[in-house]
């Protein structure tokens, strides 16, 4: 099978996206099976209906002879992550002969790929030049345009490209872009609005309106307009023949790729904010469509289920999909996903190598294993292969910082900084490579130009959110009038479980997984990590007590039975992880809300309450891109939420003082790094456990970390983070001036 001329197309879309993911996924379905990697150093001839030559080439190392052949190697070198050498074979078509739009289409491609902006503006000016009545040439020429902030001139292309073609997606998405970054969203969302009233059914103008309004943060509006025209699958039947790309559709085709078009845009958007379930349930209804091209479909929904904490669900899927899609390199990829997420690294790093045997070339794959090693503690690995992958995509340039290997060329640093202030670029890549700009420079003591992106990066990341002060202020408030001490210590005694839980609680970024580190060096002590095992108690006791009080009001209905059987829950979900040692570190730094429920379901569980200088903990908080930004921690990213969140915090803790004296081991990070070894006899002394010299070498212990804190516990206990609040104290002004001045009197006291 052979790629039709719309295949082609499309393929050369995703590498001009910078989607090589895609570009293979759509490749590997229409390319036969067998000898599927070297299939894929093929394709190149393949795409053009040279069969003949492609047995030639797989057999023996093949010698292109003409520039139709230099031409079609490159594309299959792109293909394959090799850019630097797709070039120098592009170069040596064009050179003999090859002049024509295609191989300057291909030329563009490859400059794309290898941030050579204006070298891709100019190859795919000659494209246009070319074949000025190909809409994909004016469209990647718009593109490259876009990506240096040209704004007019690529609008302008994005226009020619639109008229040619009227239904070619990329340019009205990035149309749109240029639009909203020129002010003109309004006119956008307006003038697809007076389009898609004269005709409801007009897909690709629905579809191009709920673009418009996610570009706008309109969420809600965009999945509104699209939850109104979904079909029941009953009524959706997929065609018993499908057209080519290329070829006239019948109306049941048609209705049948526009509602699984219609669950992918839900899917994508639910994801992007964070609603899995709903996520969990468009793509679900889009694989019961059957599409032609399921893969990608595939690994997303692997990715809700593990979102979601459904590993065995996920597993059973993949399982399902590799029977029958054995040589989907998605589906693997995902896999190792999978195994990241349920702790079993080995598996995945061994899976990510295999992979990388058979693809040495790409990117991603690069990223994923150096993501897999960097967790592991094998950073200097790790650091080498995003460097490697970030010739091909700058975006691995933020894996690099985040291994603690800065970028220290100027042309690095360029890169990064194009992406982070070009308004056209996507919040997330502007989003994470602002964070990453913002270590570099504040390790380079430019702390202006450090907040200046840790700024930006913030100010995207919170427009985006919709976390409420009120809302947390209000549980704590109904966290203290539920757990009085009268409360507390009129509940009946239960008998103590046969494993102790030890919690270490306090905000994130205060010291609590480098507490878990020491703790677990212990070889009695197990570190669990940050478990929500708390939180899914919580949520679940309503409905096994059966009323309608939520938690916290619903403890009061708890027997002694009852506490007992959460206990044994909790323990259940730890026995998963661990059966050897008698005691787990269970770090969920917001535990702090549960300290009352750990009191009553464990009598005998050690909770570790660690503190830290509010306002070095309050701006790591801001120093850091955190996953979980729709949930508790959506305050980290504005700095007024953030000081209200510090004083209902420290209102909370002073609480827990009061009700339960003598139950918390409290310490603060600023002792830990004055005198490790004094504070971790006590600490171990309040656990019950004997002294043992591996806690000394806290660092050198073989585990998984996951947070932030994944550099900083593999090296040895250092200092420098102390009073780091004084580089940025003039722009944090807006936190100091909202906090109360009781959650920072004890620091105070002793710095004076």
């Amino acid at each position: 099978m052979t790629m039709s001329s719309a295949q082609l197309d499309q393929v050369e879309q995703y590498l001009y996206q910078g989607d090589q993911a895609s570009a293979l996924v759509l490749l590997e379905a229409v390319v036969p099976k067998q000898g599927y990697v070297s299939q894929l150093k093929g394709i190149g001839l393949m795409l053009t209906d040279q069969k003949e030559h492609v047995t030639d080439y797989l057999q023996s190392p093949f010698q292109p002879e003409t520039p139709e052949q230099y031409c079609n190697l490159a594309m299959s070198q792109l293909l394959l992550g090799l850019t630097s050498n797709a070039l120098i074979t592009i170069e040596k078509a064009i050179e003999l002969g090859a002049d024509h739009a295609v191989a300057y289409g291909r030329l563009g491609a490859i400059q794309l790929a290898l941030g050579h902006l204006e070298a891709a503006q100019q190859a795919y000016q000659e494209a246009v030049n070319r074949e000025a009545g190909r809409a994909e040439w004016h469209n990647n020429l718009g593109g490259s345009l876009l990506r240096q902030q040209k704004l007019e001139p690529a609008l302008e292309n994005f226009d020619i490209a639109l008229q040619l073609k009227p239904e070619l997606e990329q340019a009205q998405q990035a149309r749109t872009r240029v639009l909203v970054a020129l002010d003109r969203t309004d006119e956008v969302v307006q003038q697809l609005e007076v389009e898609l009233a004269k005709d409801p059914t007009d897909f690709e103008t629905r579809m191009r309106l709920a673009h418009a309004l996610v570009q706008d943060n309109r969420h809600m509006e965009a999945l509104s307009m699209i939850g109104k025209v979904l079909l029941p699958l009953e009524e959706v039947e997929k065609p018993e023949v499908l057209a080519e790309a290329d070829e006239e559709k019948s109306t049941e085709q048609e209705t049948w790729l526009q509602q699984i078009n219609y669950r992918a845009f839900l899917a994508n958007t639910f994801s992007a904010k964070s609603i899995h379930l709903r996520a969990q349930k468009a793509l679900e209804q889009l694989l019961e469509l059957e599409p032609k091209y399921p893969v990608p479909f595939i690994r997303q929904l692997s990715d809700v289920l593990v979102e979601r904490g459904h590993f065995e669900q996920a597993e059973t899927l993949l399982d399902q999909s590799e029977a029958e899609h054995p040589e989907a390199n998605p589906i693997k990829q995902a896999r190792a996903s999978l195994y990241c997420e349920t702790e079993r690294y080995a598996e995945a790093e061994a899976l990510q190598r295999d992979l990388m045997e058979t693809y040495p070339g790409d990117a991603n794959l690069k990223s994923q294993l150096g993501q897999t090693l960097l967790w592991r503690g094998k950073l200097d690995e790790a650091a080498e292969l995003f460097k490697e992958a970030s010739a091909i995509n700058p975006m691995a340039l933020v894996q690099m910082v985040n291994a603690k290997r800065m970028p220290e060329d100027e042309a690095s640093l360029r890169k990064m900084e194009d992406i982070a202030d070009n308004p056209l670029m996507a919040d997330p890549g502007r989003i994470n490579m602002g964070f990453a700009l913002a270590e570099i420079y504040d390790k380079k003591k430019d702390f202006a130009k450090a907040f200046h992106y840790l700024a930006l990066a913030n100010q995207l990341t919170d427009k985006g959110l919709d976390y409420s002060v009120e809302s947390f202020r209000r549980q704590v408030d109904v966290e203290k009038q539920v757990f009085t001490r009268e409360f507390l210590e009129s509940a009946p005694n239960i008998r103590t479980s046969d494993r102790t839980p030890i919690f270490i609680v306090g905000m994130p970024r205060s010291g609590t997984t480098l507490t878990e580190q020491i703790l677990c060096s212990h070889p009695d002590i197990f570190g669990a990590g940050e478990l929500d095992l708390m939180s899914r108690l919580t949520r679940l006791m309503p409905a096994v007590l059966k009323t309608k009080k939520l938690y916290p009001p619903c403890v009061s209905q708890m027997t002694p039975h009852l506490r007992e059987e959460a206990a044994r829950f909790y323990l259940n979900g730890i026995h998963k992880l661990d059966t050897e040692h008698s005691y787990v570190v269970d770090k969920m730094p917001h535990n702090f809300m549960h300290v009352g429920l750990m009191a009553m379901i464990f009598p005998s569980a050690k909770i570790i309450h660690i503190q830290r200088d509010p306002r070095d903990t309050a701006l790591s908080n801001f120093q850091q891109n955190f996953k979980a930004k729709h949930g508790g921690l959506g305050y980290s990213f504005n700095q007024e939420k953030m000081a209200e969140q510090f004083n209902d915090y420290h209102r909370m803790m002073n609480h827990w003082r009061e009700v339960l004296p003598d139950r918390m081991f409290e310490l603060t990070y600023e002792e830990m790094v004055a005198n490790q070894e004094g504070i971790t006899r006590e600490l171990l002394s309040f656990v019950g456990v004997e002294w043992d010299d591996s806690v000394k070498d806290f660092h050198k212990t073989d585990r998984a970390v996951r947070t932030a804190s994944v550099s900083q516990v593999r090296q040895p206990i250092y200092q420098t983070s102390k009073q780091k609040w004084r580089n940025y104290e003039s722009s944090l002004q807006p936190f100091l001036t909202g906090l109360n001045p009781e959650v920072t009197a004890k620091w105070d006291q002793t710095n004076d």
